[in-house]
């Protein structure tokens, strides 16, 4: 051990030097290019000042970037959001409508709460008479609930609060979804407003349910803003960025002309293709060598 100690202080120096060589290969190999480069400049307008520029191999030739912004745009534009169509929302607002008019109905007429007077026994199994004046008043306001439910009171989110009756979405209900309008929809604010001005209500009648009414508004026909953004996403990746193709040992450009928008592109294009392709293991190693 004494030795080896002895070794390396006599010889520390070489020894720095090695590790020095090391690291400094290590950088080096760590930078490397692996990738080809391009090694024209070029500017769409000018002659082309180099030598006739031959196609090396076939490649695609890329649309321009505000080509590709113009698409995305009118994409954005024909996007249609998707809605969701709740039709167990109804029911669910049905069974609170009739607790609470019963519940205001005892309150008013200082009588005890009737057990059987529910959405169940008075809609679904109908049992009760209907020929009484609460239950004249409680279906009166059930199908006013029906009737709007049933075409569908719509969520208006900000995204769309600046959007005109005839622009169309996507209404989804189970695993089918049906083009429709926005116009084909209530809105909180028209359903409310249709509420407010029957008239076919004595004034006490109209005192009673109108409250009640109101406070059974909720949207069934909801916005899905996870499937729009992914249905979006896809409509947009559907682009094509391509708009025709170089074949092998075609002329690009020759020295002297103009570099036009077509050339231009080919040029641009046959840039990408160049700096985007890794050299070969071979071709990479040759050059290392060196």
């Amino acid at each position: 051990m004494q030795k080896i100690f002895s070794v390396l202080r006599d010889k520390h120096e070489q020894l720095f030097r090695f590790l020095l060589f090391i690291l400094t290969l290590v950088l080096i190999i760590n930078f490397f290019p692996r990738q080809g480069s391009f090694k024209y400049e070029f500017s769409k307008g000018k002659p082309w000042l180099h030598e006739t520029i031959i196609a090396p191999f076939s490649f695609s030739i890329l649309k321009p970037i505000d080509e590709i912004k113009k698409e995305q745009r009118i994409i954005k534009q024909e996007h249609r959001p998707i809605f969701n169509y709740q039709s167990n929302i109804f029911e669910i607002k049905a069974e609170e409508y009739v607790a609470s008019f019963e519940e205001k109905w005892a309150t008013k007429e200082k009588i005890k709460k009737d057990k059987h007077f529910t959405f169940l026994n008075l809609f679904k199994k109908k049992k009760l008479d209907n020929s009484s004046k609460k239950n004249t008043l409680v279906n009166f306001g059930y199908n006013k609930l029906f009737t709007i439910y049933e075409q569908g009171i719509i969520q208006m989110s900000g995204d769309f609060s600046y959007k005109d009756d005839e622009f169309r979405i996507l209404v989804k209900e189970g695993e089918v979804a049906e083009s429709r309008t926005l116009g084909d929809y209530f809105t909180v604010e028209h359903v409310a407003n249709t509420f407010n001005v029957i008239n076919t209500l004595s004034d006490d009648e109209y005192d009673f349910l109108i409250p009640i009414l109101l406070s059974s508004i909720e949207h069934n026909v909801v916005y899905d803003k996870v499937a729009s953004e992914q249905l979006l996403s896809s409509e947009l990746a559907q682009i094509n960025n391509i708009r025709g193709l170089v074949q092998e040992g075609e002329i690009i450009v020759s020295k002297g002309e103009v570099v036009d928008n077509e050339k231009y592109q080919k040029l641009l294009s046959l840039k990408h293709e160049y700096e985007g392709q890794e050299w070969s293991e071979s071709s990479y190693y040759l050059v290392f060598l060196g």
